[in-house]
């Protein structure tokens, strides 16, 4: 049940953005982006924000999706940012 689990429920994904990309699906509950543990949107936005400043290549989330857990690579375009 994901009303069990700590993590921000994915309601929304950009047709062809980046999260589209690399296969984050609406309904996925990330639970960790990177190495930090996801409680709320505003540690998504605030890790974000930190990974804007670090540009990696890709960010690995943990994702909870249809009863199972899930590694997700996001491949990250700085450029187009």
């Amino acid at each position: 049940d994901p009303d069990d689990f700590d993590g921000v429920v994915v309601a929304e994904i950009e047709m062809g953005g980046l999260a589209d990309i690399s296969g984050l699906q609406i309904g996925d509950i990330i639970q960790r982006l990177g190495s930090v543990d996801i409680m709320s949107v505003e540690d998504v936005q605030a890790v974000m924000q930190e990974l804007k400043t670090q540009r990696p290549r890709e960010v690995i989330l943990f994702v909870w999706r249809g009863g199972k857990p899930m590694i997700v690579k996001l491949k990250t375009d700085w450029a187009s940012q």
